[in-house]
């Protein structure tokens, strides 16, 4: 089962997918931080916290030490806030220039009196309070699962906006780079050897890789891990990446692929068109997608016979 063609060329198309997915994803990462993407839909959450009622409170919170503390810059907007920086910055809007509170009680009588606490905000505070079973704590409590949820909801948003981009991104590397599926397969097709080749060179330095473990992590600008190897599995990484130049893959645009004109274009440009749109959805799927599944062929060929090392 493992020796054939089709497996081989299976192993090979997906190393090439997590390749550049992992290079979408960084292009997205880098997008995102120089737009302060994030920075921007924190902002524009807090503000619009409630619909009404709510933007000269929202300004407070984020004026609030507990919420400047959390960049270097004056005045910049972090990308992440905790929620307990948020029910803290609202404890510091609702008491005013008092002193903090410390029973419900006081709470109540600080929201009730405060000018700029009205409407919807009011009612949404003091149905808290109700929650919080007469604990100052409980109360803190209801502010962090207020803001928790409502940060869901934003992550959600900003998901998919990102998604988009990298759906974008997967289509303009695909033809930038001219990253076509169905050329690529016919390929490896019609040279099984090369196939068979690159195939192992992706199992051996996958089997180097899992064997490095992971500590050495890409992480994103709220500290999310995007990417986990090993130094020895990143100089793998590296040594496998210069010797797929090696093969002859067609990636890129040679003067072959520019002479469509020459031959029949309008199939060509069909096929084309269909390769690179297959390209784009697998980049799409991830490179932890991609990575996972070339981890699970190779311990599953690990169990039979092993492909020869690359000289």
């Amino acid at each position: 089962m493992f020796e054939s063609p089709v497996i081989d060329i299976a192993i090979g198309l997906s190393f090439l997918y997590f390749l550049f997915g992992l290079l979408t994803s960084s292009l997205n990462e880098l997008i995102q931080t120089r737009l302060n993407s994030r920075s921007r839909e924190l902002h524009k959450a807090i503000l619009h916290f409630f619909d009404r009622d709510w933007d000269e409170i929202g300004q407070k919170v984020l004026d609030s030490p507990y919420v400047q503390s959390l960049t270097s810059k004056t005045g910049k907007m972090p990308s992440y806030i905790p929620s307990k920086s948020f029910a803290q910055g609202i404890v510091d809007v609702v008491k005013g220039a008092e002193d903090l509170p410390k029973t419900i009680a006081d709470v109540r009588e600080q929201i009730r009196k405060n000018p700029i606490i009205t409407g919807d905000t009011q009612v949404w505070l003091l149905g808290l309070l109700d929650q919080s079973f007469g604990q100052l704590e409980g109360f803190y409590d209801q502010l962090e699962k207020s803001y928790n949820d409502a940060m869901q909801r934003v992550s959600e948003r900003f998901g998919r906006k990102a998604k988009r981009t990298i759906l974008i991104l997967g289509a303009m590397i695909s033809i930038v780079l001219n990253i076509d599926t169905i050329e690529i397969t016919q390929t490896l097709w019609k040279n099984q050897e090369t196939a068979k080749a690159f195939s192992s060179l992706v199992v051996n330095s996958m089997e180097k890789i899992e064997k490095s473990g992971s500590n050495f992590e890409v992480k994103d600008e709220d500290g999310k891990t995007l990417y986990s190897l090993t130094n020895e599995a990143g100089s793998n990484m590296s040594n496998i990446v210069a010797k797929v130049g090696t093969f002859p893959i067609p990636l890129g645009w040679s003067k072959e692929s520019l002479q469509i004109a020459d031959r029949a274009w309008g199939w060509i440009l069909l096929s084309k068109i269909l390769g690179w749109a297959i390209t784009t959805l697998a980049i799409f799927l991830g490179a932890p997608f991609w990575f996972d599944l070339l981890s699970k062929v190779v311990n599953m060929r690990g169990s039979g016979k092993k492909p020869e090392e690359d000289r």
